[in-house]
């Protein structure tokens, strides 16, 4: 039988997996594993809780090397790189996230790593270095992770430094001259007392949409021509060049304690992420008189001349491409001019033309520190603490045309300290844990921010937004019996945070008033500058579950349980009206599931049922009222506005299979439905906006959701072992906005994977052959939709069809 143990000291909580293989089993069973959800060891399928285990073999046997490819096999779990912030991820589990990146919002769904809070969606596209599993919890997780895993929790576990030693090495090469080394390597200090591991990894990849010259493509359209050289390629958006690496000690002073120390770091100085413009079109915007038309020199975005793919494609283009963008990351009016109106009246300003390099960059590192000490037999105590900074640099062309309509230049810089301690216990039949949890954070936000559409060109910030969170909380199960046990948990938390506003022109100067030099230039911030609003708020969440195991094979159970999503400042008010203070979102989740294990373990089959009553739901509107004497006239104006929109049922099933046919043949698959609906909306929040709430859903919630994996491992001979892998991936249409349109509807699409791997006959050798999106589909992995305020349309592509070649050496 094959089953995965666990090392475990009582006060550290730790995880380490090995793999025995029972010898008088015909066939391969079903792996056990034993996870730490609840503070404790407990086998999965003994946990009340909705969870996903994928451990470090099957992240490998799936090429799965970033954490956003873990949402294909777990059931209404929606991850993807985030648009055009590409270090950060839309993350939604049950259909509750968030999409901004910005720091003045908070996630709903919580990221750990070794149980240390990732507090902010930026910095969040992690790389999966050296784990030694992944846990995604689905479902609130208030008592057990706080604030904002109001959806779930995605919990990575790194390896750790063992007496073990050894290590890997693997170099790969791929489609776009993608070039990967990974490794990482165990090493003994002190004999039975000090151990460490490094791992790092890196990857360059060139760009798989390419930026080319509109002039130069269609010489027709009167676009100016700035090619370079031959052909009419200018750049390309998308590429990857970043290294990562973990150095982590474990230190065993005494049969009592364990300290264990990790420190890592992220260098990464990839180009701008790769985006296209699927709909560009400002004609029935300009028609009114009170906008501004927006051309440069007799070209102007209208009629979607610059959209080179899909139904909107500009037909005098040579090609249907969804890999292609004129972006120009500049704004070349040499005339020096900004204004509004139709004629525009025009003031002249000293801070154009701008140009702005492809940009996506990240610095970020981090110390952390657990430590765990065995009081006594029944009493253990955990303190984790650590502290982590990062340093984020994107441009953006948005509008995707040498156009300049909206272009930023977006820094975001963030530390972060948190502590956390934990008593765990048993008295009885009674184990417990009593914790306290204390955060502090602060981040500066800084853009060039330029608009011509809406006649702005300004620096916002550095806006700095300092936050403050502690909680209590105390879980505790009662075994009543060898077959039923109870859960219940609570957890209160207070939080504080601010937020100060800071607009000037690109030259430092002050936004002018009506009647002074300068005006109108800028005159939607005026007022802004130096505003500040505060949110403070007490929680208490808690949770209950019941669990009864019928026999070996069969366990149930039932749970219901409360999370919020902390409320906030609007970090983006174009003019004082904007400056809302919006409250936390909240649920309450009742759910019923089972987990088996059937065949002579070899079948796992595990299911839930959800209701979730969710409130004050947050959505960041980018259409809102706007005052009339800021714009008398109903000129199209700037909105990204966080709002409470209102209240919605959410209903749910879903199902978990892992079959071993035969020792050689697996089968893993996990399907899942989702219906959401509003039962309530604010029309207040919503005024000045046209989502009807009734008929629409929150973005990027799948209604439907499923994947299918077979694993076949061919016969071992005397030149080693051939493993073949292929998996299925089918993700139902969503949409990117709360407006729910056709235009920010992302269709349905399903992605088909495979990975062939050989292993030497002493398995110190491995050459995998892997291939994603092998049918070479055309998907999205999230739209941005400003139809009727902006004029455009733009999304960032899938990959499409790409191969990989890897080579790794273990000793």
């Amino acid at each position: 039988m094959r089953k995965l143990h666990l090392h475990f000291r009582p006060a550290s909580l730790a995880l380490a997996i090995s793999t025995v293989i029972t010898s008088s089993c015909s066939f391969a069973q079903i792996e056990e594993i034993i996870v730490t959800s609840e503070f404790r060891e407990r086998n999965v399928q003994a946990t009340p809780i909705a969870i996903t285990a994928v451990t470090s073999e099957m992240l490998d046997a799936r090429s799965q090397t970033n954490i956003f490819e873990v949402a294909n096999q777990a059931p209404n779990v929606t991850l993807k790189p985030g648009g055009q912030a590409r270090s950060g991820m839309v993350a939604f589990i049950r259909g509750i996230g968030q999409v901004d990146f910005i720091a003045a919002l908070e996630p709903g769904v919580g990221i750990y790593v070794d149980d240390v809070y990732y507090s902010q969606l930026t910095g969040s596209l992690l790389d999966l270095l050296d784990l030694e599993r992944v846990e995604v919890l689905r479902g609130p997780q208030g008592t057990l992770s706080g604030r904002n895993s109001i959806g779930g929790a995605i919990k990575l576990y790194s390896k750790r430094p063992g007496a073990e030693e050894g290590g890997n090495i693997s170099v790969g090469y791929g489609s776009y001259n993608q070039v990967d080394v990974r490794g990482s390597g165990d090493f003994t200090l002190v004999e039975n007392t000090l151990y460490g591991r490094v791992s790092g990894a890196s990857r360059n990849r060139d760009g798989y949409v390419d930026i080319v010259d509109f002039g130069c493509v269609l010489p027709s359209s009167g676009a100016p021509i700035n090619r370079q050289a031959d052909g009419c390629k200018l750049g390309e958006l998308g590429n990857q060049v970043y290294t990562t690496g973990r150095a982590s000690l474990r230190w065993l002073p005494s049969d009592d304690l364990e300290v264990f120390i990790n420190a890592d770091f992220l260098n990464d100085s990839s180009g701008a992420s790769a985006n296209t413009l699927l709909w560009g079109d400002r004609t029935a915007i300009e028609a009114n008189p009170a906008n501004p038309t927006i051309a440069l020199g007799n070209l102007n975005y209208r009629d979607h001349k610059f959209v080179p793919y899909g139904d909107f494609r500009n037909k005098q283009l040579p090609f249907n491409d969804p890999y292609i963008s004129f972006a120009s990351f500049a704004d070349p009016n040499t005339g020096n001019v900004i204004g509004g109106g139709n004629p525009a009246p025009r003031a002249t300003v000293p801070w154009l033309p701008l140009y702005l390099p492809s940009r996506n960059y990240l610095d970020s590192w981090g110390l952390s520190a657990q430590i765990d000490y065995d009081l006594t037999e029944d009493f253990a105590l955990t303190s984790i603490s650590s502290y982590k900074e990062y340093d984020s640099w994107m441009t953006w062309d948005s509008d995707n045309s040498p156009i300049p309509v909206t272009m930023l230049d977006n820094r975001l810089d963030h530390w972060s300290l948190s502590q956390e301690f934990r008593l765990n216990g048993a008295i009885s039949a009674l184990d417990y844990t009593l914790g306290a949890f204390y955060f502090k954070q602060q981040n500066h936000y800084e853009a060039r921010v330029t608009l011509p559409y809406a006649s702005l060109d300004f620096v916002h910030g550095p806006d700095p937004t300092p936050s403050t969170t502690w909680a209590l909380f105390a879980n505790g199960t009662w075994n009543i019996t060898d077959q039923l046990s109870l859960t219940g948990g609570v957890r209160y938390s207070d939080e504080y945070k601010s937020y100060t506003h800071f607009r000037h022109n690109p030259d430092g100067t002050d936004v002018a008033a009506p009647g002074q030099p300068g005006f109108p230039v800028n005159v939607r911030v005026l007022g802004v500058n130096g505003l500040t609003a505060v949110f403070q708020d007490e929680r208490t969440d808690w949770r209950v579950a019941a669990n009864y195991q019928i026999d070996d094979n069969l366990m149930v159970y039932t749970s219901a349980a409360t999370g919020y999503k902390s409320g906030g400042v609007n970090p983006r008010p174009f003019f004082p009206q904007q400056l809302n203070v919006f409250e936390p979102e909240t649920l309450l989740s009742y759910e019923v599931g089972f987990k088996s294990t059937l065949l002579d373990s070899s079948l796992r089959l595990n299911g839930a049922v959800f209701y979730t009553n969710y409130e004050d739901i947050q959505l960041t509107l980018n259409e809102c009222e706007v005052p009339t004497f800021i714009d008398p006239d109903g000129i199209s104006a700037p909105c990204a506005k966080p709002a409470n929109v209102g209240n919605a049922d959410i209903k749910g099933v879903e199902l978990e299979v892992e079959y071993f046919f035969t020792e050689d043949l697996f089968v893993d698959a996990a399907i899942s439905t989702l219906d959401f609906k509003y039962t309530e909306i604010n029309p207040l929040a919503l005024r000045g906006s046209t989502i009807r709430a009734l008929d629409m859903i929150t973005p990027y919630t799948p209604e439907l959701k499923w994947n299918v994996g077979v694993q076949y491992s061919f016969p071992v001979t005397e030149h080693g072992r051939l493993k073949a892998r292929v998996d299925a991936n089918y993700q139902d249409e969503v949409y990117s906005e709360p407006t729910n349109n056709a235009l920010n509807l992302i269709e349905d699409y399903t992605l088909y994977n495979a990975r062939l791997w050989w292993t030497s006959p002493d398995e110190d050798w491995e050459i995998a052959l892997e291939g994603q999106n092998l049918t070479d589909d055309v998907y999205f992995y999230t739209k941005f939709e400003q139809a009727l305020s902006v004029g455009q349309v733009t999304a960032t592509p899938g990959l499409p069809r790409t191969w990989r070649i890897n080579a790794r050496k273990s000793f």
